[in-house]
């Protein structure tokens, strides 16, 4: 799946992390994150390792990525939800 850079952010805030959390917690660099978060370049611009890992580290956090017929949605997963897929 291709995030969209405003999926990345929306993501971050419904999780209240900051760009330096996704970072640590991905081990992506902070400039790639905000790159990959920037509508000018976005996470097609990046290498797909760290696309992937992102996308990995905020699905295990709980959001999950949707696509609906009216485009890409994000939607978070409740303690329960989480442990129940665990």
């Amino acid at each position: 799946m291709i995030l969209a850079p405003g999926q990345i952010r929306a993501a971050r805030a419904l999780l209240g992390m900051s760009q330096r959390d996704l970072s640590a917690a991905s081990g992506v660099s902070e400039p790639t994150i905000k790159r990959m978060e920037n509508d000018n370049h976005g996470p097609g611009k990046t290498t797909a390792h760290n696309a992937e890992t992102v996308l990995l580290t905020l699905e295990k956090a709980g959001v999950v990525f949707l696509k609906t017929e009216h485009g890409p949605g994000l939607a978070i997963r409740t303690e329960q939800e989480k442990a129940e897929t665990s």
